[in-house]
């Protein structure tokens, strides 16, 4: 009977040693599935950011352009206006690479996928070489976006943000500048005219001082 018994509690623990070896099994799996995922991104534009020197886009409707000189971006074609540099950047970043997440090739129908007549698009000049990325329907079971390039006939899904992120005007990109560019011209201005008063009025200024010295 104790025989019995101790060959029972032995076959108890092989079975729960092998139910956790299963379980850790499943989960080095998983995680290794996951891994491969994160893996398979698909670089479907390859630059560096010090790379670019020109980018437009379109919204809305319009076009807006921006060129880049010494580090610093400017708009096109009126280079005097104050640009939110971090604001252009965060677009740039977007191409810098252009990660897709799938790649479809060989697309000899591009309107399935909204790209025949594009409605926007985005471009790029990097080392002197043009490209022009077409941006075509929104895929609402996805939460992605079709996009390929210009006389190109493979087709690219990518993440909502990269298409959010030129989602901008110009009054977008430069209104942030001229507000902190306002206030400060008119702190400026407060404290030029309170001087100017000063000098207009020398004999006031004089018997305020001469007030606080008796105070």
């Amino acid at each position: 009977m104790k025989k019995q018994r101790t060959q029972l509690i032995v076959l108890l623990v092989v079975v729960l040693l092998l139910l956790l070896g299963i379980k850790g099994v499943s989960t080095l799996k998983e995680q290794q599935e996951a891994d491969d995922l994160q893996t398979e991104t698909i670089q479907a534009l390859q630059l560096e950011e010090e790379q670019l020197t020109h980018l437009s886009y379109s919204y809305e409707g319009s076009e807006y352009a921006f060129l880049k000189k010494e580090d610093t971006w400017y708009a096109a074609p009126d280079e005097s206006l104050p640009l939110n540099q971090y604001m252009i950047i965060a677009m740039v970043e977007k191409l810098t690479p252009l990660a897709a997440l799938e790649q479809i090739r060989g697309v000899t129908d591009l309107g399935q996928y909204g790209l025949a007549e594009p409605a926007r698009y985005v471009k790029c000049v990097a080392d002197g070489v043009s490209y022009e990325i077409l941006i075509g329907d929104y895929n609402d079971l996805t939460g992605q976006y079709y996009i390929c390039f210009a006389g190109e006939d493979t087709v690219y899904t990518v993440a909502e943000a990269f298409v959010l992120a030129f989602n901008k005007t110009l009054e977008d990109v430069v209104q942030e500048i001229e507000e902190e560019t306002t206030e400060e011209g008119s702190l400026e201005d407060a404290g030029e005219a309170g001087e100017e008063s000063d000098e207009d009025n020398p004999e006031e200024a004089e018997a305020e001082s001469a007030e606080e010295i008796t105070e």
